[in-house]
């Protein structure tokens, strides 16, 4: 395993680190006002690092995509270090772009991505249809409706990060008459203001609150036939990549940022190093991240060597391992510090509300059923937590059986 970036890919990683040293000097103000980080966007726009999914013959860095997929987890772990919300969004805009690109038609990625190359469009991805206000679940409800030209959509989408600053979003609906995710999962762009959509700002939360996460509703809105992507249940039948890793990635780097914090704080303040329960503690910490980060190199290893069903095992085993690391260094950063962890003057308190925020997206006990599914000989694919492997579908074959 040879995990050595070129040249390039080591600028862009370089070039990400100096971003996240600036954006750590304003992410409490945008953490504050649960604001979108409009001043790293537009830095990132510059530096180029809007493109790293775009497909290479587009102008794009063409990461998340054959043997490119390392880079794309060390700018986003690099970038956390700094802001989480800040990478948590370039993760969002980056997930969707490389989703037109594997997805979409010449037509539509020549004018999407085109957009996202020429002016640094933003793409945000909604899915969830958890209701935070209720206490079950629902079901998935978002279908499609055809109509002369396309199809119209009635919805409602929770979490929706980025969307109140895109200028699209991507949709996962189900194909019309199609029972579940694994057969009808379908992906669509709905350009701003598109009639009938609108935003609502429900995100009161803990932490990651720069990522502005509000909810979305969608009131007979007109989608039409150049706005859907690929066939339906291409995401889970056809698109082998998840987004797994690119959480695992958000994890580390927050942990970093809170342990180069606390090796300079011990620097200036060497007397604590005379606590032998301080010097244990900072060095659990540097284990835990090398073993975290570790395995999501390994991970990325097998993504890149197309190996799509072990590379989701071992995402799912580095995000167990990520989140461990990441609320262990950034529960026991306080005790390390003392009582001015607390202040929010010191990155410590955000990290935390961050990590324990972000951790909950995927429920631990779902992540590790699933492994302990496969380790028995279970059926896995890279999409299993969506249902099982069918085969492609198509809008013809689909037309056929409902008539």
């Amino acid at each position: 395993m040879d995990f050595r970036l070129s040249e390039d890919d080591q600028h862009l990683v370089d070039r990400a680190r100096a971003l996240a040293t600036e954006f750590a000097t304003r992410a409490r103000a945008y953490d504050e006002a649960a604001a979108f980080p409009e001043a790293d966007f537009a830095r990132l726009r510059e530096a180029g690092l809007l493109t790293l999914t775009v497909p290479r013959e587009l102008g794009g860095h063409g990461f998340w995509q054959e043997d490119r997929f390392l880079p794309f987890y060390l700018v986003l772990e690099t970038i956390a270090a700094g802001a989480a919300s800040t990478a948590q969004l370039l993760q969002v805009h980056s997930h969707a772009s490389g989703i037109v690109g594997f997805l979409g038609n010449p037509e539509q990625r020549s004018r999407i991505l085109g957009e996202v190359v020429a002016r640094g469009a933003l793409i945000a991805s909604c899915g969830s249809e958890t209701d935070p206000k209720r206490m079950d679940s629902g079901r998935y409800e978002s279908e499609l409706r055809p109509v002369d030209g396309g199809f119209r959509l009635t919805g409602v989408k929770h979490f929706g990060s980025l969307a109140p600053a895109a200028d699209y979003c991507l949709v996962y609906v189900l194909a019309p008459g199609t029972q579940g995710l694994a057969e009808g999962c379908t992906t669509a762009i709905i350009p701003k203001g598109t009639a009938g959509v609108s935003l609502t700002d429900t995100w009161d939360t803990m932490g990651m609150r720069a990522t502005i996460s509000w909810s979305l509703a969608f009131d007979d809105v007109f989608i039409p036939f150049d706005n859907v992507l690929g066939e339906p249940g291409d995401w889970v039948q056809h698109d082998p990549r998840t987004f797994t890793l690119a959480y695992v990635a958000n994890h580390i780097g927050t942990a970093q940022g809170v342990f180069d914090f606390l090796r300079q704080y011990l620097r200036e303040r060497a007397f604590l190093m005379q606590d032998n329960v301080t010097a244990y503690t900072l060095g659990e910490m540097d284990a835990a991240l090398q073993a975290a980060r570790t395995s999501m190199w390994y991970a990325a290893w097998l993504w890149e060597q197309g190996r799509y069903a072990d590379a989701e095992l071992a995402s799912l085993r580095a995000l167990h391992t990520s989140k461990q690391a990441a609320m262990m260094v950034t529960a026991k950063a306080f005790d390390v510090c003392g009582a001015r962890g607390a202040f929010k003057s010191f990155p410590i308190e955000r990290a935390f509300r961050d990590v324990r925020t972000f951790t909950l997206h995927f429920r631990e006990s779902q992540v590790l059923r699933l492994l302990a599914e496969a380790d028995l000989g279970g059926p896995f694919h890279s999409k299993q937590k969506y249902g099982p492997k069918i085969g492609r579908q198509s809008w013809k074959t689909l037309k056929t059986a409902a008539s």
